[in-house]
């Protein structure tokens, strides 16, 4: 019993270790308050002010990170792949989103996030190749096969936990929840990463 809770412990005092959450990765959050309550302010209907700061918020979130996954895509499938691919990913659902400018899919769209990051990790553990914690680890290859099933199942939590909090939350508590959730996301995989490294050090 006091092996399975000291990990447990460990993972909490972690947070008050991990690294500053980065202020670059701020704006996101901010557009979406912002779009949101100005465009309530203006008199924009709920659903075109929800809708537009959502997909702001995944324009911008999403936009540093499509270079990588580019070239990452091109390298092994090819330029037309890569480009479908992307298409499919990230400008199909944007799309949509604004084509349909409801609340109820924007909602949704945001479980969209941390359920891609689940799949790319469950394709890690299928074909054994673990590139996503290749690239973010290196140097900890004897990590990579427990680092992965751990980010998979953390992203499917936040999914999980974003379809429970706009079920049982107001509008404005499921806005500050997704303004939040980079800050959460970044603090919990931190402790997380540090947890399994530990853990495994121990275990060496």
């Amino acid at each position: 019993m006091r092996r399975f809770f000291l990990p447990l412990r460990v993972f909490a005092l972690l947070f008050r270790m991990a690294p500053p959450f980065p202020a670059a990765a701020m704006p996101p959050s901010v557009a979406l308050l912002a779009i949101y309550v100005g465009g309530i302010l203006c008199g924009l209907s709920v659903d075109v002010a929800v809708t537009l700061g959502v997909a702001a918020a995944l324009v911008l979130r999403a936009t540093p990170k499509l270079g990588p996954v580019l070239r990452r895509i091109e390298r092994i499938s090819g330029r037309k792949s890569a480009l479908i691919s992307i298409s499919i990913v990230f400008v199909l659902p944007v799309a949509v989103l604004l084509w349909q400018m409801d609340t109820r899919w924007s909602q949704h769209m945001v479980t969209f996030g941390p359920l891609a990051v689940a799949l790319m990790r469950f394709i890690d553990i299928a074909d054994s190749q673990y590139t996503a914690a290749r690239m973010s680890w290196p140097e900890l290859e004897s990590a990579w096969p427990m680092l992965t099933r751990t980010m998979f199942l953390c992203a499917l939590a936040f999914a999980l936990l974003n379809e429970t909090m706009l079920r049982v939350a107001s509008l404005e508590v499921w806005i500050a929840w997704v303004a939040l959730m980079p800050v959460l996301w970044h603090y919990v995989t931190s402790a997380l990463t540090v947890t399994v490294l530990l853990d495994l050090d121990a275990n060496s």
